[in-house]
């Protein structure tokens, strides 16, 4: 299979492609794709950094945007307390399991855009956007 040549996409476009699919995947209670999403933000990104931050950041805020969703429409307030109460943490620590689920969704939307990254430069694109120049004699 002949491979393609690199597409021209922005940040913005990749950020926002990850996004939609994260929440779609949130939407559709499969939020284990979430790497995913990601991984389609690792494959257009052009640097592994970005890759990384694209897909963290991509689907740690849609994690954020559909936890603001559950806390105003549903119990999860009470819920998350009651957690923490069974821990043993006290009452007032109630936003610590949403944080850690915001930052559980970084790490796997980060490890998603480096996978794709890495898989596309190995198996779709010809080149990246930038080629390594010759070194110098």
């Amino acid at each position: 299979m002949p491979k393609v040549p690199f597409p021209a996409v922005s940040a913005r476009v990749a950020f926002l492609i990850a996004f939609v699919l994260a929440l779609l995947l949130l939407l559709t209670r499969t939020w284990q794709l979430a790497f995913l999403a990601g991984f389609v933000a690792g494959m257009i990104a052009p640097r592994a950094s970005r890759a990384f931050l694209l897909g963290g950041t991509a689907v740690a805020f849609a994690w954020a945007g559909y936890l603001v969703y559950l806390f105003d429409f549903t119990p999860a307030g009470q819920a998350s307390g009651l957690l923490v109460e069974i821990l043993g943490l006290g009452a007032g620590l109630w936003w610590l399991p949403p944080l850690l689920s915001v930052g559980l969704g970084f790490l796997v939307g980060a490890t998603g855009g480096l996978t794709g990254h890495f898989g596309a430069r190995l198996f779709l694109w010809t080149e990246g956007p930038e080629t390594a120049a010759p070194p110098k004699a």
